[in-house]
This record gives C-alpha cells, structure tokens and sequence, in this order.
C-alpha cells in the first residue's frame, strides 16, 4: 500500500485503505478553526489568443465593444474574474510600451488592455521588460499608469483618452528571467530587481504589488535573500516544472504541491515574517490533449480543481496565479471560431469555484469506511478542501478523480450548524469528454442530488471523474443560483 503524506489545514487529508467497490467516503470539515485567506487572485487569468480570440477590432463584424469580442467579455464577467495578466510567456521582456500608446489601428495595447480589464471588472497585472528594456523605461511605465496630477506622463495619458490613473494591481518585473527573459542568474537578477524596484517605487502614484520573476527552488532561495532583494519585496514567481502530464490528473497536482513546499521552506527560511508572498504567475494542468487550440477535456477540468485545492493548501504564502490562457492557447477556458464561441470543461470548473474567491480556508478530513484509494493505490479517490465564504456559507469542493467508479459521500461539519445544503456537479461520461463547436454543452454543471443522512449530514453520490462544488448554510439562501434553492436541495436535520 502506498500513502501519501500531504495533509495541511486548508485542504486535504488522505487516508488511503485497499480499493473496493462501491466505496464510502467520510468527510468532516471543522469551522471552528479557521485558516488563511484564499486570495481572489489565485483564480487569475493570463490572457492570451488576443487575435481574433478577444480583440477583433473596432470595424470587425464580430459583436465587440471598443474591439473586444462581447461574448467573450461577457462569458469572463460570468467568471467574476478577479485578474487578467498581460503581457504573458516571452513576450513581456521584448515588448516595449510606447509602441503601444496613441494612434494605432487594430492593436492591443496599453489603454486597451485596461479596456478590457475594466469591462471583464477584473484587477489588472502587468509584467514589465526587463530583458531588453531598462529601469528608465519601467518607471515610466508606472508613471504613466499610474500618476495623477500634471506630470508629464499623466497629462500624456489624458491626451490618449484617459485622465485618471490606471490601476495596477501586480507589476512583474520580467518573466522567466532565467530563460527567454534573459538567460540570467539569479544573482545578476537580483540586482536588476533591486534596481528596477528603486525607480518604480519612486514614480508610482498608487504603488502596486512588485512580482520579482520567478523559477525553480534554487532561483527563489537567492532571490529571497535579505542580501540579495531588499526592501521592496512583495511576492516572486514561481514555475512548477509540472504544468503537463499524461492522463494522470494526480501526478501534475502532486508535483505542484511539492513544489510549493520547496519554495514555501525556502521563504520560511529567509523571510520568516511572511511578508514576501508567492505567485504562480502561469500554470496549466493540460493532460495530453493537445491540437492547434489544445481544446481541454472534462479530465483537464479535473485537473484543474486538484490545483485549486493546492493553492487553498498553501494560502498563506500564495498571493497570486494565473491561468495559461484565458482563449485559444494553452489551457484555454473559452474557444472562438469566426463568430462562434465555446466554453470548456475548465470554464465550468471556474465558475464552480467562485464562491472561494477571498473565503476563509478551513480544516477538512477525509476518512473512508470502504476505501478512498484509487485501483493503482498511488493516489487517493477523492481530494477535498472546503472554506467559509464571503456570505457566510461552507462551500467544499470535492473531486471524483476515479474515471470508472462513483463514490458515496457523507459530509459532515463541527463547530457550525449546517441546516440546509445545495451544490452542483460537472461530469460526463467519459474523462476525455469535450464540449464543441457543434456540440458546445456536452459537459456542463447539473444540480447535485444529495440527501440529509443522521446526526445533521449530508450524503451524496460523486460519479465517476466528476467535480462538485456544494454549499452548507444555516438558512436557505433567498435566491436561486448554482448554490440557491432549486434541484437538488437538501434540508439537514
């Protein structure tokens, strides 16, 4: 038999037994002793597929907004996404922002990206050229978008259309600087950080959050010395080296974990008062299905939640992550085709998963009485995490990653009462299940059918390769939702 030994507060804990059928999963989630914060922003997208994917231009035929797709804009509000990050991948450290100001036809830049930001109602993250660029050129960046009054470049931005400042949430200060940003070390990083971060500070008016650009342990060990990056420290990135499996969905999402251990011992060790925080500033959890668009599956979808669960695990040192991207490229969320648009399995597993977004981490066990261990016994069935979110409710997300058997669950909670309960699945009949243009709703959240069990519990039935998001509250909730009254609904006594 093998185990594995990952329990933290905020997420799961596994214990495995000898696989049988129709196994029963016991589940109790302790309200009485809350964790960290879940950051909105580890729900971030990095955008990408602009061309034709988003931006159409104004005199496109396609519906847009200022050149914005309006169906795509419209399918991301429904996400409530909490950041876009623009530029992204090796683009940033070639690109310079003055060629992206003023009369320009049919192209992205500045003011359109915070268009776009303004109209989703998302915070804005934007990586700066490091690579070929300078501090000069950053700092006036900054000015730029962020500066009120009459400074020069304020009143150069009024002239292009916007007199108020821009908001920047996140400024990352090149992308993978080791690699396509630069072929650095981190030492000869780190001191371009420190001094980028001197003139961006000095220039900002409302300063954001400065992202130092990340890589693997090694990188962020020498970066997050106290010699090495100063006062101006506020999160550095990181790369998982797990971004792409097979058609394991456990095997990326446990390299994850163990990544953010590594990294989160290594800020432990040189910034023990936490200030300095982490950034998954790109990941995917692609399984093996690729193509031009790498169109994901409901297997990806699952993925996707098991990395959810990691970041919930590891709140208390992850500010920020971002998904890699939002259309038509890597683990994309929504596809376009001329003036035809698909929301993916991913997609859906977002927009479950919202209700997370800033909710308060909380203590989950998982038990089994016939077994929570899947036919290899390398990995469990069943990964769970649960919080308490913004409205009050507890919200667990739990996910079936055995594609051929359903499992039983009982879910109970200590420290709360929990009288009413509603929640949603995402299933299909198959994990490599995909929704399409012609076929765009053949993997879509159903009402989760559920029942009140004794002592106040909830029973459900996970199906197999299945994520549910489901809602324990006191009182019913006033209106109808995805976690509202309606199908599904269960009164506990």
């Amino acid at each position: 038999m093998k185990s594995i030994r990952r329990a933290t507060c905020a997420a799961w804990l596994f214990v495995v037994g000898s696989a049988v059928a129709a196994p029963l999963v016991g589940v109790t989630v302790d309200a009485g002793r809350p964790g960290p914060v879940i950051s909105k922003y580890l729900y971030g997208q990095s955008i990408g597929g602009l061309d034709g994917g988003m931006w159409v231009g104004p005199a496109s035929p396609v519906a847009n907004v200022r050149g914005w797709r309006k169906d795509v804009v419209d399918a991301l509000r429904d996400l409530h996404v909490p950041l876009m990050r623009w530029p992204g991948g090796c683009a940033p450290d070639a690109y310079h922002w003055r060629d992206g100001i003023g009369a320009r036809p049919h192209a992205v830049g500045t003011h359109e990206f915070f268009d776009l930001a303004e109209q989703v109602g998302a915070d804005a993250g934007v990586t700066g050229n490091v690579g070929t660029g300078s501090p000069r050129e950053a700092a006036d960046w900054i000015e730029y978008m962020t500066a009120g009054g009459a400074s020069t470049l304020a009143l150069l931005r009024a002239r292009n259309g916007h007199p108020e400042p821009f908001k920047v949430a996140f400024f990352g200060l090149g992308n993978e600087s080791w690699g396509c940003g630069g072929d650095m070390t981190p030492e000869y990083y780190a001191d371009l950080y420190n001094q980028y971060a001197v003139f961006i500070k000095g220039r900002s008016g409302t300063s954001p959050r400065l992202v130092a650009s990340g890589g693997d342990v090694a990188w962020t060990e020498q970066v997050s010395r106290k010699e090495r990056v100063r006062d101006y420290r506020d999160a550095i990135g990181m790369r998982s080296g797990a971004d792409a499996g097979g058609d394991d969905v456990w095997a990326p999402a446990l390299a994850l974990a163990d990544a953010i251990g590594r990294h989160a011992a290594a800020l432990d060790k040189n910034d023990p008062s936490g200030k300095m925080r982490l950034a998954v500033d790109e990941w995917a959890a692609r399984t093996g299905h690729g193509g031009p668009q790498r169109q994901d599956a409901l297997r990806d979808a699952l993925a996707a939640a098991l990395r959810f669960h990691v970041f919930h695990a590891h709140a208390g040192r992850l500010v920020m992550a971002s998904i890699a991207q939002t259309v038509n490229a890597g683990q994309s969320l929504v596809l376009t085709d001329g003036d035809r648009i698909v929301l993916t399995p991913t997609y859906h597993v977002f927009k479950m998963h919202v209700p997370f977004q800033d909710a308060t981490a909380l203590p989950v066990r998982v038990g089994y009485d016939r077994g929570n261990v899947t036919d290899g016994g390398a990995a469990p069935m069943v990964s769970v995490s649960a919080a308490r979110g913004r409205d009050g409710a507890l919200y667990l997300s739990l996910v079936n990653t055995d594609p051929g058997k359903s499992v039983d669950v009982v879910v109970g909670v200590v420290g709360a009462r929990a009288g009413y309960a509603g929640g949603i699945v995402l299933r299909a009949g198959a994990l490599d299940a995909r929704n399409t243009f012609a076929a765009p709703a053949t993997v879509a959240p159903v009402p989760l059918r559920a029942r009140a069990a004794d002592g106040g519990r909830l029973r459900m039935s996970l199906p197999a390769g299945s994520v549910a998001v489901v809602a324990l509250r006191e009182t019913p909730p006033p209106r109808r939702g995805q976690y509202g009254p309606g199908p599904g609904a269960v009164t506990l006594k």
